[in-house]
Order: structure tokens, then sequence, then C-alpha cells
């Protein structure tokens, strides 16, 4: 992919990025869901699962390094 005016492909980064937190996201829905078709008193642990992911995956601050 080519980035036109000096744009260092950031909009393209930054797509690349999301499409990889919402795999991610998908693949731990598709966890917890598994779980709670095995053990279905558990859902409650699945909508924490979810709720936490969503946090962790998409609004955590990373470490910084250093």
């Amino acid at each position: 992919m080519q980035c036109s005016h000096g744009s260092n492909c950031l909009v393209f980064w930054h797509a690349t990025a999301l499409i990889l937190k919402i795999i991610a996201y998908l693949f731990l829905l598709a966890v917890l869901a598994g779980i709670v078709w095995w053990i279905p008193v558990l859902w409650e642990l699945a909508i924490a699962g979810a709720i936490g992911g969503v946090y962790w995956i998409f609004f955590r601050i990373p470490p910084s390094k250093g």
C-alpha cells in the first residue's frame, strides 16, 4: 500500500491494529461461550470476562517501556 503526502500509513496501521483487537475479542467471546456451553452455571463468569475483555483489549494503556 502506498501512502501519499508523507502520511506514513498511520490510518492503515490504526485500522490493522483495530482489526486485530476485534479478532482477539471475538476469540475471547468464543472461548467464554464454549465454557458456558459446557458449564452453564458459569454464565456470570462469561459476562465478567466479556466486560473485562473490552477494557483489557480496547481501553487499557500499555505500560511504558523504560
